[in-house]
């Protein structure tokens, strides 16, 4: 994980703390990212200097307290995608293998970390599927192939199409010859919980 992600889950952690105070080994730990005492101290200086948190140093722990410019900057901006607000950002290690990875659809800005390439396979293997399949409506298979390619674009820019995604599956709902692949997908991009 970049460092920047790093900070970002810090930050994040602190908003979502009564006090806005805690331990970054503890808190990072919590989103699922373990780090050692010498990065946790790097990482709590380098907000200190930003002017985000007031940093304590100790043998033991690296504490942070958030002042009023660390909030201003969650809730307008990120270290990883400027000008994208941290607590509506979600990072892959935030989600890995979570019993709630369905809970990404509910999700704004969510950035797609899957292999490309499986995702890529599985939509055309759907493209596929469709050309064969002779038994639905022409306009019907029409509006699932653009659908298909919402899904498709918003993939390509890196961000979970999930209201694309959602209109697919109800679509895909007519085509008992896509409606498996449909949901492999959901499942790669994370949409749906394998």
């Amino acid at each position: 994980m970049k460092q920047v992600e790093k900070l970002d889950l810090a930050l994040k952690s602190l908003y979502e703390k009564t006090g806005k105070s805690g331990d970054i080994v503890k808190l990072l730990s919590e989103k699922g990212v373990d780090v050692n005492l010498d990065d946790a101290h790097i990482l709590g200086r380098r907000l200190a200097d930003t002017g985000y948190v007031k940093f304590v140093a100790t043998n033991t722990g690296a504490w942070v307290d958030m002042k009023s410019e660390g909030i201003e900057f969650v809730e307008g901006d990120s270290f990883t995608y400027r000008g994208q607000s941290i607590i509506t950002n979600n990072y892959h290690n935030a989600i890995i293998n979570s019993p709630n990875a369905n809970l990404v659809s509910k999700s704004n800005q969510v950035n797609i970390t899957q292999n490309s390439s499986n995702i890529q396979q599985t939509i055309e293997r759907i493209r596929e599927a469709l050309g064969s399949d002779s038994s639905v409506n022409p306009e019907k298979k029409q509006e699932l192939v653009e659908c298909l390619q919402e899904v498709e674009d918003g993939v390509k820019v890196g961000k979970a199409p999930k209201y694309a995604f959602k209109a697919l599956t109800e679509l895909a709902s007519d085509f008992s010859s896509v409606s498996g692949f449909v949901i492999q997908l959901g499942q790669l991009l994370g949409l749906i919980a394998p």
